[in-house]
């Protein structure tokens, strides 16, 4: 009965506050792919768009949800929230917020046009993007060389979280600049080249690290034979 109904395993309905972490925004992000690559796909089927704002609206729903849950936890619950800083795996989940909030405010301006607020909240949404992208890339490596504990031997791609966030907001700067005037279009697409600088030669070296790391186990049985 629990694999059906998971929340009743918990002891309490506030337990799926203060158990809640930030690696559910997963979520959002491959649902935001999903309806942005079908928005754009070129060969059209019977009820494409239909599935397109569906995807959309339950994106941002579960957006809603998820974001609500984890200020709350934060709110109630802090002691456990805290040490989430701390963790070396769901600590990095904290990237996964930004970019879950991007294709939402892709979807604004490609998918409802016609909606005369839709461009502005799609411009503010990713300028808080750009706020929460910087924020996370600069808290969450620091912490990690301050208070926690890593090793090349344990690195997996969770290190690339924090850092990703930035480059998918400055690919997104590129998507909302021709629905904006000239001078508006120009400050997000130069601010969009300066995410993408401070993220991707970060990322190429962490990649040249995990390509590194993947080596080295790959030969070790080799070299205990």
């Amino acid at each position: 009965m629990h694999k059906v109904l998971p929340l009743r395993a918990l002891a309490h309905p506030r337990e799926l506050i203060r158990q809640f972490t930030p690696n559910w925004f997963t979520l959002n992000m491959g649902t935001g792919i999903v309806f942005v690559l079908l928005a754009q796909f070129p060969l059209d089927f019977p009820g494409r768009m239909t599935l397109v704002y569906g995807l959309y609206w339950t994106d941002a729903a579960f957006f809603l949800l998820f974001t609500g849950l984890f200020i709350t936890r934060w709110l109630l619950f802090r002691q456990y929230a805290l040490p989430l800083l701390r963790h070396p795996v769901q600590s990095m989940f904290l990237g996964a917020l930004p970019m879950a909030l991007i294709p939402l405010a892709n979807g604004l301006a490609t998918l409802f046009p016609q909606w005369p607020w839709a461009i502005g909240a799609a411009v503010q949404l990713w300028w808080l993007d750009v706020l929460l992208s910087l924020a996370i890339g600069w808290l969450v490596p620091s912490v990690m060389f301050v208070t926690q504990e890593h090793s090349l031997e344990r690195m997996t791609g969770v290190w690339l979280l924090p850092i990703v966030p930035a480059e998918v907001a400055a690919s997104s700067a590129g998507l909302l600049a021709p629905h904006l005037p000239l001078d508006q279009a120009r400050t997000l697409v130069v601010t969009g080249y300066a995410l993408w600088g401070m993220s991707v030669p970060l990322a190429l070296g962490l990649l040249t690290l995990l390509y590194l790391c993947c080596a080295q186990s790959k030969n070790e049985p080799l070299r205990a034979k």
